[in-house]
């Protein structure tokens, strides 16, 4: 006769088993994205950044950003 830590060792190990198939089951499938079936596929756009009023870019010379004012007390040359 099979010990009860025997029998219960080959359970975990037949719901791991049975586990692991539902997951690459899963992952195999193909996922419906409407609720009854499957979307057609098609091409993905893509689409830029709305434009903007603004002109040119953001400096990146940290020397032609504005200074931010001296703390009181203390002078800059």
């Amino acid at each position: 006769m099979v010990g009860s830590a025997t029998r219960e060792l080959l359970l975990v190990i037949a719901v791991a088993a049975v586990g692991l198939l539902l997951a690459t089951a899963v992952t195999f499938a193909p996922w419906p994205v409407t609720p009854g079936g499957s979307a057609p596929s098609g091409l993905v756009e893509l689409h830029g950044p709305a434009p903007t009023d603004r002109t040119g870019s953001a400096p990146t010379d940290p020397r032609a950003l504005p200074r931010p004012p001296a703390p009181a007390g203390v002078s800059r040359r």
